[in-house]
């Protein structure tokens, strides 16, 4: 029975911490701590939390703690702030991501980046009045069984990953890994003075306890957001900004237009694992991080705004405001029929990037499923000997050559040079001679669906990865053309 269970709903947080005495519990046995906190009176209440501590009983004994005021005391709620996201999952009541000294069971905002957890925990859809929570006050809510969960949001128990570095996107500080934090991407920049990813507590300060700092609460004064406003989605593409990889839409992946494209050496758009680990679980890649060795970012340089107006980049249409869109200055970034500054098309795998601009339309993140042992080019007299091997491909239809010119590159070879297999985890060699002018090149992967994809430029007479007398089999992955 409840009264001799220490959990009593078995959410792995103990009940003397749900009921509001975790303070009293030192040694977080579950147990109110008997040195220091004797009972005087001999009723088997400590004193620390007797009312009476003198004679046998309490008095006015305070009810249970209810977080979300459903009526369903924490220690028997399944999900205690009723965010979507159960209890077992947010961890013990010792468990405080952001560390403003609410924990994650009774923290609206986990990891304070000014997205509200209902909203990363994928449960954003149930919360229809926009207070942070599912209860019922929500239009379609129910809890059948009384638990405290609302039962549409247990299938997405566990929280969402978007990116898949095992930090659930409630506690990950840049969610999408493209080196954009979320409080950047969610609008909320302008509350995180000091740029550590999460929005200041100084000045404004969490009046209301819910782990909503006030810059950012609708309703300050009461546990709950209010007209929470939806996630910043710049392309209207149904992927929010902070798990879009290109916010804009133009076909430039957001890691490059931050300035972090040195980082993404295999042009998945986010920023690489291999090398740039997170060592502090904050979900920021160390090699982005400024502080990679506590939870947070520090001083964040913010994201690039070339032409220095309103928009940072990664929102700008035409960085350079040049008059001429993005999507249009780098014509290999993909189809803008429509003359919208956006690539056509759709986003089947819902990673933010469309049509024949995501090179991988099947997984979240960019890239042809191709990597290179070495490539090469060589001018002997009038014509240049090109050469490449690829260690895997994968629906590869072929390749094609491209001379740099001081315009578009200008295509080598009239028709593709074919991949004979398609798909292979075995080395496959290429080679093609062509009387061409110039002293760099660009090389292309065409998919079996039509996509492509443009490496370089690359410099005639330069070798790349290993030369193909070397035994090793290193893969590399070649550069990605940027706008000029």
């Amino acid at each position: 029975p409840d009264y001799r269970d220490l959990d009593s709903n078995n959410d792995g947080i103990n009940d003397v911490a749900e009921a509001g005495y975790g303070a009293f519990d030192g040694d977080n046995d579950g147990m109110v701590d008997v040195s220091g906190t004797n009972d005087s009176d001999g009723d088997g209440i400590q004193d620390a939390v007797d009312g009476a501590p003198g004679v046998f009983g309490d008095t006015a004994d305070p009810a249970p703690l209810d977080t979300d005021g459903d009526g369903i005391p924490d220690y028997r709620d399944q999900d205690g702030d009723n965010d979507g996201i159960p209890d077992s999952e947010e961890g013990s009541g010792n468990v405080d991501t952001d560390g403003d000294g609410v924990p994650n069971s009774r923290d609206l905002d986990s990891d304070n980046d000014g997205i509200n957890d209902v909203d990363e925990g994928g449960d954003g859809a149930l919360d229809t009045n926009g207070d942070g929570r599912i209860n019922s006050d929500d239009t379609g809510f129910a809890d059948d069984n009384g638990d405290g969960q609302a039962d549409a949001s247990v299938s997405t128990d566990g929280g969402m990953d978007t990116e898949g570095d095992g930090v659930p996107d409630y506690r990950d500080l840049d969610s999408d890994n493209d080196g954009l934090n979320d409080v950047v991407e969610a609008g909320y920049g302008v509350f995180d003075g000091n740029d550590d990813g999460m929005i200041d507590a100084s000045g404004t300060n969490d009046s209301d306890g819910d782990g909503i700092q006030d810059g950012v609460d609708g309703a300050p004064g009461a546990f709950g957001d209010a007209g929470d406003p939806t996630p910043v989605n710049t392309d209207n593409g149904g992927v929010p900004d902070y798990r879009d990889l290109d916010g804009d839409n133009d076909g430039i992946n957001d890691v490059t237009e931050a300035g972090h494209g040195s980082l993404d050496g295999n042009h998945d758009g986010m920023v690489d694992a291999s090398g740039t680990n997170d060592s502090d679980g904050d979900g920021i890649r160390d090699g982005v991080d400024g502080a990679p060795g506590v939870y947070g970012d520090a001083d964040d340089p913010g994201p690039i705004n070339t032409d220095g107006d309103a928009l940072p980049d990664h929102w700008d249409l035409d960085c350079d405001n040049n008059g001429v869109n993005d999507v249009n200055d780098d014509p290999f970034s993909g189809s803008d029929n429509d003359g919208d500054g956006m690539v056509d098309g759709d986003d089947f795998d819902g990673d933010g990037i469309h049509g024949p601009a995501d090179g991988d339309d099947n997984i979240f993140g960019d890239v042809l499923p191709v990597t290179y042992r070495y490539i090469l080019a060589e001018r002997r007299g009038e014509t240049v000997y090109f050469a490449w091997e690829t260690l895997t491909e994968s629906d590869i239809a072929g390749f094609n050559l491209h001379m740099e010119t001081s315009h578009d590159p200008q295509l080598i070879n009239p028709d593709p040079i074919p991949s004979p297999v398609n798909s292979s985890l075995e080395p496959i060699g290429y080679t093609y001679d062509a009387a061409v002018q110039g002293d760099s090149y660009y090389l292309e992967e065409i998919g079996l669906e039509g996509r492509a994809r443009l490496h370089g430029p690359f410099s005639i007479g330069v070798v790349y990865g290993e030369g193909p007398g070397d035994d090793a089999e290193q893969k590399i992955f070649l550069p990605y053309v940027h706008r000029q």
